[in-house]
């Protein structure tokens, strides 16, 4: 009966015929009425493509520079982290985050794409996070529901957009994920495993430090996991408005999430230094402002990492 319900749950409520069809048909009357989405000089991608495929990286959107203030102020590299069995993550909003978010090339595609798409805003789904991906084994050896990757094909939230900020060089020799493009109008669920028709149909999803990767996450993706190799990215994810993340007391899984950032982290005490500054940034910024409502909200989570620090 369990299974049952899934199944009805997968598509009649959360990924019906109607969503996808009309999806579908805004994407299709978007990509034959308009030929030449973004492809003015200065534009990191023709915008068609992430229509067409679902997912796309655009290049140099970012200063660089950003990046390694980030990298420094939080102590990202490898050296001063240890593997682990699952991704471990931080709340992540401070000043360049909030510049990103609403004056940027970053704004202008996931804003293009939403009205495109869905004919609405996007909305913040919770506050953006950094994401830390060190794993102590590799594909090979991964358990679902054994350990914390997400890892194999799988969709997320109805209408949810993925956004990642590379910190580090992503490539094949790194942790990355893999999309399977033209999947985010599909009607089907995907399984566990999957072989795709032509390897054409995979995206792997790599990038600099001044890239940005973009991700409709109705469609199928997973984790590939490198051994001992190191990613990390700011994500952010947004939705027509559903599913938002809004705070609740945390439960066991989430104080044993914070415990493991200390244990992996070799200087937490530097991230903690980060985050107070940035709760107080935070807490300085008006509340009505776009998209603002979820990170006051989402800023009380704050409290868990800088806690005896603030």
């Amino acid at each position: 009966m369990k299974k049952l319900y899934s199944f009805l749950m997968t598509y009649f409520v959360s990924r019906t015929p109607w969503y996808i069809g009309s999806k579908f048909l805004r994407i299709k009357t978007a990509s034959d009425t308009q030929s030449d989405y973004d492809s003015e000089a200065g534009r990191a991608f023709d915008f068609k493509s992430l229509l067409k495929d679902g997912a796309a990286v655009g290049k140099n959107i970012i200063d660089r520079r950003v990046i390694e203030k980030w990298q420094i102020k939080y102590g990202i590299y490898s050296e001063r982290f240890s593997p682990c069995e699952g991704n471990i993550s931080f709340p992540f909003y401070n000043e360049e985050m909030h510049e990103l978010l609403n004056n940027s090339e970053v704004s202008h595609y996931i804003n293009k794409y939403f009205k495109t798409v869905y004919g609405t805003e996007p909305v913040l789904q919770q506050i953006p996070n950094m994401v830390i991906t060190f794993p102590s084994m590799g594909q090979d050896a991964y358990q679902h529901g054994a350990h914390n990757f997400p890892a194999v094909w799988h969709t997320d939230f109805k209408s949810e957009f993925t956004i990642h900020f590379p910190l580090t060089v992503i490539n094949a020799t790194t942790p990355h994920t893999k999309y399977f493009k033209g999947t985010h109008y599909k009607l089907a669920r995907p399984s566990k495993t999957i072989s795709p028709p032509s390897p054409e149909k995979i995206l792997d999803c790599f990038g600099m430090p001044e890239d940005v990767i973009f991700l409709d996450v109705d469609g199928w993706h997973r984790a590939q996991l490198e051994r001992g190799c190191f990613r990390v990215i700011v994500q952010l994810k947004y939705t027509q408005g559903n599913n938002l993340l809004t705070f609740r007391a945390p439960g066991p899984k989430f104080f044993k999430s914070v415990e493991k950032l200390k244990e992996v982290a070799k200087d937490f005490l530097l991230i903690q230094e980060g985050l107070v500054e940035d709760y107080k940034f935070i807490n300085g910024l008006p509340g009505n402002t776009s998209n603002m409502g979820i990170i006051k909200d989402n800023s009380q989570l704050y409290q868990y990492f800088i806690k005896n620090n603030s």
